[in-house]
């Protein structure tokens, strides 16, 4: 199997309270972020993501309290040591999928209809990444485009 396309695990894992404990204190350990900060780190919606950590979403996909558990700067070790292995191993899927020399127009392949700034977006993310650190996938390169297209019309 191409190690590009190991599946990152969707089976519903529970929240609870140490849980959202963890995603707390390390997204406060990691600059102080703010749930919106962090949210945007992991690439999900902030509202999802307080939801999450108030307790109002139960469960979520392994996958997705991995991203969020990266995001807050929680690593797979951490959250092994904490009893969470289904997460644990999301996370190294997910860091393993990470470093994976790919171009973002082999990953744009599966959406031919992407337009120019979606392709912007997605070199910066990319690019991130590969640094280790995460970007604003609606940086600087769509907001002035967003601008021109609104003074176009």
């Amino acid at each position: 199997m191409d190690h590009r396309s190991v599946p990152v695990d969707r089976r519903p894992v529970p929240v609870d309270q140490r849980l959202r404990h963890l995603l707390r204190t390390g997204r406060k350990a990691s600059g102080r972020l703010s749930q919106k900060s962090a949210a945007q780190r992991a690439g999900i919606s902030p509202v999802y993501w307080q939801k999450i950590e108030s307790g109002m979403q139960q469960t979520a996909p392994a996958g997705t309290l991995a991203v969020m558990c990266m995001a807050a700067g929680i690593t797979a070790g951490q959250l092994r040591d904490a009893g969470y292995a289904e997460i644990a191993s999301a996370a190294d899927e997910l860091s393993a999928l990470a470093a994976v020399p790919v171009t973002p127009e082999e990953y744009l392949a599966a959406t031919p209809d992407a337009t120019p700034e979606e392709i912007t977006a997605l070199q910066a993310v990319w690019q991130a990444l590969r640094a280790k650190r995460t970007a604003d996938p609606f940086g600087p390169e769509l907001r002035s485009t967003s601008r021109r297209d609104q003074t176009d019309r």
